[in-house]
């Protein structure tokens, strides 16, 4: 008992739960339990937030909250249809809706967590915990090169049901492998991918947790760690130069840019010098080896860049096609390939069918996934952190940077969901808690202020998002009651005497004519209005000649009426473009028929004449034309031949081998909708969060602390009234009072303490100050009714012409004798036996 309360107690313990997943990470991978463990610590962390009295949110955290109810929201849209994939519904994709959504929170518990336990954590103990997943990264890269056949069934396989493990997604997730296979070489080269399923993200958590390694491992206080961190780097190089990750490349060439940089501007010059030798000696050692080749090689042939590109316009033209506000959901499979649409896979050919949507970079998964919208909101929440804290140039700002844009740099190819993200949302921390530190007297906003935001102003959040359910619900029954279907067709293989001919189609061509004029007019006539390419959605099933013609029109008869006539237009079609072409081949073969006839009795003549006259030589002339009439009778032979198999040949016609079954198209309702109501939402937040900054009152003082960054104190109520706004100003020596409010009484009671303080006259007028005072204490003095806007907009000025706010005094009512002692105990340094 006592060892189990032992234990409960070690990892109850700030920062344990998060050790015992980066230390112990490689036997969590031999277990199987790798992709899901942090998913389990994050429950742990999280029950130690909830236990806080408030739970502190970095700035523009709103942002990334409306990025999470984004992904909430898609699970609304896993089942639609996405233009450019396979249609169908998959009870697979909750799973994995689920599994990334998990992944999600559980980096925003990271990142909460580190960011709250600020006397528990310190950020180089942060950076010790984080730095043994760069080791373990750097272990399992080792294993790939040292023993790259190494594959084994993890304890959890062996416990897993069988019918789970028939999944790809679960097997991606629990079966240990060491190494991926890269036939791009000459050879295959087996890049290291332990302890992670593929090298992509292998380099991705290598690149993420490098920084954090560095700052625990090589700084002044790293202690026995320091001489041993060389050591441990020079050999996590040759995993990283094996495992031919070109963008583990740049995002390491763009980190070292990064810390030289900043270092700079810090004034550490050392480190550049430091940096360029060490690159230039880095140069030197890989010129000796192999591994300057492997980089030349992998260098000059980009294999995957092709399918990336095609995958990420694919991806890009389906979002904005399809689902452009919410995305849908998660990723989908590609209908055929990118050359032919009834490509896919084989046992030839695993490797034929191409990436789903949504994949090949998380960038496309969040476009793809969450809509425009959603990647917006992503990527504000990350840029914008980066842009506040580019003045502050302490090494743990460093740290967070580059973690962060070893995520930006490499979100085109790399996906992140995994540990990498909790990576990123550590150095969200660190950027978060360094921003605070430089700002000591800001204050900070809790996760308890954003719900106080919706519970204020719920009227107009709902109003808003009403009506965009509304205007969604307006512009779908404009449509009318739409009805979706699928016809398909079995286009027989062409005769070979045409495809000998090269008159041969391929579905990709039948395809193409399921498009031509004479079908769209045939479904215009049939539905009442003219239809276009972009409304005839043409397929086949993978490695097969089933053509399939899906169409969404107005209404169940109508819809099945088009869809029919365009079958017979498109049957009819390829009938007479078959005859045709039998027709073509037949007056070729008869042409040339009779060109070999002519030509052979043209050489039979010559060769009676010469047999009959018999000239000198002739038994030589004869030997020659005897050959040409041979060649010109098998040609006439072999065109014949043909001419009997073209005649043999039955065309086979295309049949239809799935009439069209109409049922209610309720994709466009699903999608619109879900859009109308998240714009809504997003509209309704933005008002509420405008009407709190510009158009709240100065009576709502934590408001108006958290926009001035500075204590308020009011005049009307000594309940009110704490020891902030004397800490604040004590030390600063005289103050000096300014009217930020047009009210008289704000600007008499501003000129009143200014007098009674013998600091200054308070100033008339919104904003300004004497020169003369520049430096001092200075207490904008607003009255109630004053916009928190107002306040904050002469803040900024104040503090842009040098002067230390220190306060804000509200005045409730004229100004009494204790108030003006307190006031003046403030200016003066002293303070009452209540403020302390």
């Amino acid at each position: 008992m006592r060892s189990t309360r032992t234990r409960t107690a070690w990892i109850r313990r700030p920062g344990n739960a998060l050790l015992a997943v980066t230390f112990g990470f490689l036997g969590w991978w031999v277990v199987g339990l790798s992709a899901a463990i942090f998913l389990l610590a994050a429950v742990l962390m999280g029950i130690e937030l909830a236990h806080r009295r408030r739970i502190l949110v970095p700035r523009g955290f709103g942002a990334w909250l409306l990025f999470l109810a984004w992904v909430v929201c898609g699970v609304i849209v896993l089942n639609v249809d996405a233009p450019g994939a396979v249609p169908g519904d998959s009870s697979s994709r909750y799973m994995t809706w689920a599994y990334r959504l998990a992944w999600y929170v559980a980096a925003t518990v990271a990142m909460l967590y580190v960011g709250n336990l600020r006397r528990e954590l310190s950020l180089l103990r942060v950076s010790r915990i984080m730095s043994w997943m760069f080791i373990a990264t750097a272990v399992g890269g080792w294993l790939g090169v040292l023993v790259p056949h190494l594959e084994f069934t993890s304890l959890l396989e062996h416990v897993l049901p069988g019918g789970l493990l028939q999944s790809d997604f679960v097997t991606f997730l629990v079966h240990p492998q060491v190494v991926q296979l890269y036939a791009g070489a000459a050879t295959d080269t087996a890049r290291p991918s332990a302890p992670f399923p593929y090298s992509n993200i292998w380099g991705l958590n290598f690149a993420c947790f490098l920084p954090f390694f560095v700052h625990a491992w090589m700084t002044r206080d790293a202690g026995w760690r320091r001489p041993v961190a060389p050591v441990v780097l020079a050999l996590a190089l040759v995993p990283a130069i094996q495992s031919l990750n070109r963008g583990l490349w740049v995002a390491l060439i763009a980190s070292a840019v990064v810390v030289v940089v900043r270092s700079v501007l810090a004034g550490r010059i050392k480190l550049l010098v430091v940096s360029v030798g060490g690159a230039a000696l880095l140069a030197a050692v890989l010129a000796g080896t192999h591994f300057a080749d492997l980089i030349i090689h992998r260098l000059d042939n980009p294999t995957s860049n092709d399918t990336r590109t095609s995958l990420g316009v694919a991806t890009v033209e389906s979002v904005v096609e399809g689902s452009p506000i919410v995305g849908f959901g998660t990723t989908r499979d590609v209908q055929g390939t990118f050359t032919s649409i009834a490509g896919g896979a084989t046992t030839e050919c695993p490797q034929c069918s191409p990436p789903a949507l949504g994949t090949q970079g998380h960038l496309w998964l969040v476009v793809f996934s969450q809509g425009l919208v959603g990647a917006g909101l992503y990527l504000s929440f990350y840029l914008r952190a980066l842009w506040r804290t580019r003045r502050i140039l302490s090494s743990e700002v460093t740290v967070g940077v580059v973690a962060i844009g070893a995520h930006l740099t490499t979100m085109f190819v790399y996906d992140s969901i995994g540990m990498s993200m909790v990576a990123v949302g550590v150095g969200m921390a660190y950027l978060w808690r360094e921003e605070v530190r430089a700002a000591p007297d800001a204050v900070e906003v809790t996760l308890g202020a954003y719900l106080g935001l919706v519970r204020r102003h719920w009227v107009v959040v709902t109003v808003c998002v009403a009506l965009g359910l509304g205007a969604a619900y307006g512009v779908q029954s404009r449509q009318g009651r739409a009805s979706g279907a699928t016809v398909s067709l079995f286009v027989p293989a062409d005769p070979p005497a045409l495809v000998d001919r090269g008159l041969g189609t391929s579905m990709d061509t039948e395809g193409a004519y399921a498009h031509s004029a004479e079908v769209l007019a045939a479904m215009s006539a049939e539905v009442g209005h003219p239809v276009t390419t972009d409304e005839v959605f043409v397929s086949a099933d993978p490695n097969s000649r089933i053509l399939n013609l899906r169409f969404v029109g107005p209404g169940a008869p109508r819809t099945r009426s088009a869809l029919n006539a365009a079958a017979d237009v498109v049957i009819s079609q390829r009938n007479a473009r078959l005859e045709a072409a039998v027709a073509t081949v037949r007056n070729e073969l008869s042409s040339r028929a009779a060109a070999r006839t002519a030509a052979y009795l043209a050489v039979d003549r010559v060769y009676t004449l010469v047999d009959v006259l018999r000239p000198a030589g002739s038994s030589i002339q004869q030997t020659a034309l005897r050959q040409q009439r041979t060649a010109a009778r098998a040609q006439i032979t072999d065109i014949e031949m043909h001419l009997s198999r073209l005649d043999a040949t039955e065309v086979s016609p295309a049949v239809v081998v799935t009439p069209p079954r109409p049922t209610r198209h309720r994709d466009g309702w699903i999608i619109g909708l879900t859009g109308g109501g998240m714009l809504g939402l997003l509209v309704g937040l933005g008002l509420a969060y405008y009407r709190d900054a510009l158009g709240a009152r100065a009576r709502r003082s934590d408001e108006l602390a958290r926009r001035v960054q500075a204590p308020v104190l009011w005049s009307g109520d000594p309940r009110r009234q704490g020891s902030e706004l004397s800490a604040a100003v004590r030390g600063y020596g005289a103050a000096t009072f300014v009217a930020a409010s047009p009210s008289p009484d704000a600007r008499e009671l501003a000129r009143t303490l200014g007098r009674q303080s013998h600091s200054a006259t308070g100033t008339v007028g919104p904003h300004g100050v004497p020169a003369d005072h520049a430096g001092t204490a200075t207490i904008i003095v607003v009255d109630g009714r004053t916009r928190i806007r107002v306040a904050d907009t002469a803040a900024k000025r104040l503090r842009m012409g040098g002067h230390s706010v220190a306060g804000v005094l509200v005045d409730s009512r004229r100004p009494e004798g204790p108030l003006l002692d307190r006031i003046q105990a403030i200016g003066t340094g002293r303070s009452t036996r209540s403020e302390r």
